[in-house]
């Protein structure tokens, strides 16, 4: 199964250039408001559940900062997919 995400944030929005911990964290946090179960499985590494999460994929313009990309839109593309 393969889902595209849509995100939007407060206009400019800026993904820092460490942001893969942070988005695993809140994609752990937004299964756990639909299935506890299956995030306590994901989060202590069962092997029957997986899942894989793509590159933030800025729509728009996007400038270089020192913290991250400045993403004049505020608003990403995202793809999460898990062959469970």
């Amino acid at each position: 199964m393969r889902l595209e995400l849509l995100l939007s944030f407060e206009k400019p929005f800026t993904v820092p250039y460490n942001y893969p911990r942070p988005l695993y964290s809140f994609l752990l946090s937004a299964i756990e408001l639909g299935d506890e179960e299956i995030a306590k499985r994901i989060h202590n590494n069962k092997k029957d559940i997986k899942f894989v999460a793509s590159l933030l994929r800025p729509l728009g313009k996007v400038r270089k900062t020192e913290k991250g990309l400045e993403v004049k839109s505020g608003r990403v593309r995202l793809f999460v997919g898990s062959s469970a």
